[in-house]
């Protein structure tokens, strides 16, 4: 036969236990909407990316896959210009 499980003991809580919880929970979900932020910020950044093609080429980058890539159009002077 098998002892019983005994429970784990937590003591009671203190009087700034619940401030540190409260700093720590405004910490982590700062540093969480600061990842996720930046996260789709570097996703922007790799769709401009080149792929080594050259800076006549215009790339996309499609979320699965390998980028599409054709060769940009000149640049036309405005109207009016020389």
């Amino acid at each position: 036969m098998r002892a019983p499980l005994r429970r784990p003991y937590f003591p009671p809580l203190r009087k700034g236990d619940a401030k540190a919880v409260l700093i720590t929970s405004v910490i982590a979900a700062g540093l969480s909407a600061a990842m996720i932020y930046y996260a789709s910020e570097l996703h922007r950044l790799q769709a401009r990316v080149n792929h080594g093609f050259g800076p006549e080429w215009d790339c996309l980058r499609p979320d699965k896959g390998d980028p599409i890539c054709t060769r940009a159009k000149p640049h036309e002077p405005a109207p009016g210009t020389n």
